[in-house]
């Protein structure tokens, strides 16, 4: 029996093997690009939408929050509606200028779900609900770390969200830390609100970094 041969099979096979498992762990650690460029498409496409939401945001026909206290369910806006049990990963579209963040919501928080992107928290309404706190949550070390940098927004930054032709853009209000245990911020605001939620800080669970934002205005993005 020639041990050489033998033992060049088994390096070799071990070395494949090797590889085969460095290819799977990385699929696994990357998969959330491949689900993430499902939901927002080619480059193309998003700096298509971007454009369209800068060139709605000077349309006079906006609709303005800071004069209607509540969504307007007379309007065109009425036709988006989507109810809460029937949303899909990746409908609504989480756009932040200043952290060049643009992802698809994934429609729950499970460890599985947050591997995917953003997920929206189960108790949250849509967009569409009238004075809704819209929660979602994000990683901020693994798996895209798409909330990685939150705590760097600053009152009055914008933060949009993209849902069935129509933009939302909220403003941010404050940022703060929680009990990691505190749902509190989970509860209806008594106006339209988005809230964002990390763990705090980076690679801890200690804390939940909070992201506090007020609907501004809603801005068609397909005519």
């Amino acid at each position: 029996m020639n041990f050489r041969l033998i033992k060049k099979y088994i390096s070799n096979n071990l070395l494949f093997l090797g590889i085969f498992m460095l290819i799977i762990s990385f699929f696994h650690l990357n998969k959330w690009i491949f689900i993430q460029n499902k939901f927002t498409g080619e480059e193309e496409k998003v700096n298509n939408i971007l454009e369209t939401e800068m060139r709605s945001s000077e349309d006079t026909n906006s609709i303005n929050i800071q004069e209607k206290t509540m969504i307007d369910t007379d309007t065109d806006h009425k036709t988006s509606y989507i109810k809460r049990e029937n949303y899909e990963d990746g409908m609504m579209i989480i756009h932040i200028p200043k952290l060049n963040i643009h992802a698809g919501v994934i429609k729950g928080t499970s460890k599985p779900q947050l591997k995917k992107g953003p997920g929206l928290y189960e108790k949250s309404p849509l967009v569409t609900e009238e004075n809704a706190n819209i929660c979602i949550a994000g990683h901020r070390t693994t798996y895209g770390a798409w909330f990685r940098n939150t705590n760097k927004l600053k009152k009055e930054d914008e933060i949009h969200i993209v849902f069935n032709g129509f933009t939302y853009i909220y403003k941010v209000e404050k940022v703060f830390a929680v009990n990691k245990k505190e749902w509190s911020i989970t509860e209806p605001t008594g106006y339209s609100a988005l809230t964002l939620t990390a763990c705090h800080p980076p690679g801890s669970a200690k804390q939940r970094l909070v992201v506090r934002a007020k609907l501004e205005k809603i801005d068609k993005v397909y005519e």
